[in-house]
């Protein structure tokens, strides 16, 4: 089973702001959700998304599906016969 891109790049996601946010915990003594941070990289992981969906979008727009293929195969063929 894939896990889907958008599901495992927020759970990295959510770990990098974590790991800021406990850095500067143990930096300054104090909680600190730094927001920021924050929208920087929720922009830059909506900005991915959008990135690879758009990418898989159009690779999948250019594959044929293979029940496709034998009937391409075979106009080919009646189109070229030599």
């Amino acid at each position: 089973m894939r896990i889907p891109f958008a599901l495992w790049s927020a759970v990295l996601a959510l770990a990098a702001y974590g790991a800021m946010v406990a850095l500067a915990y143990r930096d300054f003594g104090y909680f600190d959700p730094v927001w920021d941070k924050a929208a920087l990289i929720g922009g830059i992981w909506v900005g991915l998304v959008i990135l690879i969906g758009v990418i898989s979008a159009v690779r999948k727009a250019f594959t044929a599906r293979p029940a496709d293929i034998p009937m391409d195969v075979a106009e080919e063929l009646d189109n070229h016969p030599e």
